[in-house]
Order: C-alpha cells, then structure tokens, then sequence
C-alpha cells in the first residue's frame, strides 16, 4: 500500500472515528482526532501537489468524504444546540436555587 493509499484510509477511518466520538460527546478524542485529520489533509495536499497523477484520486476521495464531512458538522451543531439548552436550564436552576435560599432566610 502506497504512502496516499494509507494516508486516504487513515482520512477515512478518522472520519468515521469522529462522528462516533461526537455521538458519543467525547470531546477530547474528538479534538485530538480533529488535528490529526488536519495533519493528513496537509500531508494529502502536499502528495498531489508533488505528484499529479494523484489529483484524480485524490478528487475522488474527496467526493466521496464530503457527505461524511457535512454529517460531522450536522452532528457538532445538534451538540451545540443542545448544550446551550443544557446551559440555560443550568443557569434557571441556579437562579431559582438562589430566589429559595433568599426567600427562606427572610
């Protein structure tokens, strides 16, 4: 297996890896793993800049881990929403705690 053989596997599996990571809401695999994936795009930029003949590969590639991509952002705005709705209902316990502590020393 080819050095971009490996590199286009490792992209794949990582992608995969990081919606698992994201459903799973592991954030610090899951931002490790998004560093590494950049690593690989750079060292796949770099192939098909020093090689031609991989630029058609490499397009394929890229097709085909766009829908993975955009599920990945689909799935990082759904934990976005719901941990700011997690926030917010944190934040009216708290103020409730407080209004009852208040009003139970008065």
């Amino acid at each position: 297996m080819s050095d971009l053989d490996e590199l286009i596997v490792d992209l794949q599996n990582s992608t995969s890896q990081l919606i698992t990571y994201i459903d799973e809401q592991n954030i610090e695999p899951a931002l490790e793993l998004i560093e590494r994936r950049l690593v690989i795009l750079e060292r796949l930029n770099q192939q098909a800049n020093d090689h031609s003949e991989y630029k058609k590969q490499l397009q394929s590639m890229a097709v085909k881990l766009l829908p993975l991509e955009y599920e990945f952002i689909a799935k990082i705005e759904q934990q976005k929403i719901l941990l700011a709705e997690q926030l917010s209902k944190l934040n009216r316990a708290s103020k409730a705690k407080k209004l009852y502590r208040k009003a139970a020393k008065e």
